[in-house]
């Protein structure tokens, strides 16, 4: 079963038919496994399917502004985004709307635009709390897409 999810999130994603990133979401109790499950696919997708893994742990973060920056630190510390986009400097970006927008511009940059990136936002509960209507949640997901990347969301809330 685990080998048909990995081949079902990971084959490629047809550009000619629009198609757009995929989402998953993995919810449930706690100690179910869901940072484990996610950690399996990551590793799954680094080693099987040749695609750049990037894990975040939002574990403590309620604010799209935190999140955004361990976001943007996470894609620095995974070394293909040159140093000025993948710094978690708070004084370099004003406001989230600049923080996310990096965000977007690194993820489509070569060579995770060809490659694919998969982003694991691990223990997201907080910052689906923070909000109405998952609002944050959302953008920080909206800044990761692109057609050959994935974004594993684990949390212990349901949509």
């Amino acid at each position: 079963m685990l080998e048909e999810l990995k081949q079902r999130i990971f084959r490629s994603a047809d550009s000619s038919k629009g198609a757009t990133c995929r989402v998953l979401v993995l919810h449930g109790t706690p100690g179910v496994g869901k940072s484990s499950l996610a950690y399996c696919l990551m590793e799954a997708a680094s080693s099987t399917y040749s695609k750049h893994a990037v894990w975040v742990d939002l574990r403590g973060i309620s604010t799209l502004w935190a999140a955004a920056l361990q976001v943007l630190q996470s894609l620095g510390q995974a070394s293909q985004v040159p140093q000025q986009q993948g710094s978690a400097d708070a004084k370099q970006y004003t406001n989230e709307d600049e923080a996310l927008a990096v965000i977007a511009k690194a993820v489509q940059s070569s060579p995770w635009r060809e490659q694919g990136l998969v982003v694991v936002l691990d223990n997201a509960e907080e910052l689906q709390r923070c909000s109405e209507k998952n609002v944050p949640l959302g953008k920080l997901v909206g800044a990761l897409s692109h057609a050959q990347h994935r974004v594993i969301v684990t949390t212990r809330e349901q949509y």
